[in-house]
């Protein structure tokens, strides 16, 4: 059986499927790769929202092969899937799929004989009213005042299953007296009398606030403006919630960057300085100038800056530990005490791996200073608040 028996009946249309597939063809019309076993079967089973997604699950199946078909005898191809397709979703995503073909690829089909070019225009025809009479009436929405090409379309618009979904179709319909779907009112837009009652009932009485209007954001540094924070998280490499939270707390940062709302530009002063990087020029200037003003001081002087700092030091509180079992900060040693700290409040740091280099390392603060890398930027990365640092992704060991 090259398809799945659970989907796909094993009828005239199958027998004739196999023998198509299986033909040598003369490659002198254009050719299109075709997959034994279609893409869409795949975006149903694994519930994927685009094509590319479906089409990574094809190619790594081993079941599934890769055939070379002339156009034309790929839109038969479909004809015949359609036909031996016993499931109702994945028939209609097939019957969309040859009702695309046919409509882009019609010319080539003269390449066939006389019979299969009939029996394909006859289903197109018979694909194209019935789609015509379930889903083909115009769909319009009160509150947004978008109007879409029919029910599938709507539901689909507001992230729904697009033939599963029944909530917009019910209020259309009529159905159990359902008024609202997905929040809005809907419906059939010549049904000019029902769009003007709702009109007048539901934006001078009820006024409906809008939902799903993403805010545009904003970015200092790069001077990019993105649509939504979704749109941002994609090109920048983020997570979405961790831009939303840089939006509202202004003080927050993300890979060294300052986010916030377009509607905010004016107002945004960001509280921490940018690191000022120095030049290589730079640094020996200021490496010079130590050198020489630290060369006028005397020995007095130079011993007096060595004492104020040991004496900065010794003001701090220190470790001490008694016999191995308790441990205090203080100022001074307290008599019988040691100091130092205890081994099991030395802080270790956990072995986090770097997934392109496949290299292991003791802590955080080693891998930045191999890889110079801000350590920061890796424990975000480690926290989920990233998805990289320097690059790499991590995780703990």
């Amino acid at each position: 059986m090259l398809l799945p028996s659970a989907y796909f009946e094993n009828n005239s249309y199958y027998n004739s499927y196999k023998i198509l597939i299986n033909t040598a063809f003369d490659l002198t019309v254009p050719v299109e790769k075709h997959h034994m076993i279609p893409v869409c079967y795949y975006k149903q089973l694994y519930q994927c929202k685009t094509r590319k997604q479906a089409e990574k699950y094809a190619n790594s199946d081993p079941a599934n092969k890769l055939v070379d078909l002339p156009l034309p005898q790929h839109i038969l191809a479909h004809y015949y899937l359609c036909n031996c397709c016993i499931n109702k979703e994945l028939k209609a995503r097939l019957i969309n799929a040859f009702l695309m073909l046919a409509s882009f690829k019609h010319k080539y089909t003269y390449y066939l004989s006389k019979k299969d070019s009939e029996l394909l225009n006859e289903f197109k025809t018979y694909c194209e009213k019935k789609l015509q009479n379930i889903y083909g009436k115009k769909v319009i929405c009160i509150e947004t005042g978008i109007e879409y090409v029919n029910i599938c379309a709507a539901n689909e618009a507001m992230g729904k299953n697009r033939y599963n979904y029944t909530g917009i179709h019910n209020v259309c319909y009529k159905i159990d007296n359902q008024q609202t779907a997905c929040g809005y009112h809907w419906c059939f837009s010549d049904n000019i009398q029902a769009v003007a009652d709702l009109k007048k009932l539901y934006f001078k009485q009820n006024p409906v606030k809008l939902k799903n209007q993403a805010k545009q954001i904003f970015c200092p540094e790069t001077g990019l403006i993105f649509r939504s924070a979704y749109e941002a998280s994609i090109k920048m490499g983020v997570y979405r919630d961790a831009i939303l939270a840089c939006c509202k707390h202004y003080w927050k940062t993300i890979n060294t960057f300052h986010f916030c709302f377009l509607e905010d530009k004016d107002k945004f002063k960001p509280l921490s300085k940018p690191v000022r990087k120095l030049t290589a020029a730079q640094k020996q200037y200021i490496g010079q100038k130590t050198k020489e003003a630290m060369s006028k001081l005397t020995d007095e002087q130079k011993a007096a800056m060595k004492l104020k700092v040991y004496q900065s030091w010794q003001l701090k509180d220190a470790h001490y530990y008694n016999n191995g079992i308790e441990e205090i900060r203080a100022k001074v040693c307290p008599e019988g005490w040691m100091p130092g700290r205890l081994a099991k409040y030395k802080t270790k740091g956990k072995q986090i791996i770097c997934i392109e280099l496949n290299q292991v390392f003791s802590s955080i603060v080693e891998a930045s200073k191999t890889l110079n890398i801000s350590h920061g930027s890796i424990s975000n990365c480690l926290s989920c608040k990233s998805k990289t640092a320097g690059g790499y992704h991590w995780k703990y060991y």
